[in-house]
């Protein structure tokens, strides 16, 4: 199991070095290896993608105030994935997207599974809390 999560995460990685490249050159690369969506479709990437950046800014800026310890990479990961979640669906009902629309979100759904048993997979292996090393 993991190597599946491994290999998952590998499969992440390589998607958005390549989404990344490819922005560079002018092409737009949408999840799950869409080069076009609808105006509609799009926008609402854009929305849910922005609340989930203020969200997350917001919760790492109340964790920096608190004076709590720094989250490992794959942690900081796992929770965009949660808020990004979160915001598609208030947009998705907020500007009424269709559900065969939304098929990215069961491929990121899977994504977020994956991540979080690997989180755990780290936790066990250390036998203390994961916030003692950084996976970096």
């Amino acid at each position: 199991m993991q190597s599946i999560r491994t290999f998952s995460l590998i499969l992440l990685f390589l998607w958005v070095a390549v989404a990344v490249v490819v922005n560079l050159f002018g092409i737009e690369l949408f999840f799950p290896f869409s080069a076009e969506i609808s105006g509609q479709e799009e926008m609402f990437r854009l929305y849910s993608v922005r609340f989930a950046v203020g969200c997350f800014f917001l919760l790492v800026i109340f964790r920096y105030l608190c004076q709590l310890r720094p989250w490992p990479s794959l942690i900081v990961i796992y929770w965009y994935g949660i808020f990004w979640m979160i915001s598609s669906c208030i947009y998705a009902v907020k500007m009424d997207i269709k559900l065969d629309e939304l098929h990215h979100l069961i491929w990121a759904v899977i994504l977020l599974v994956l991540i979080r048993l690997e989180i755990r997979q780290k936790v066990k292996e250390t036998r203390d809390s994961i916030y003692k090393r950084d996976y970096f």
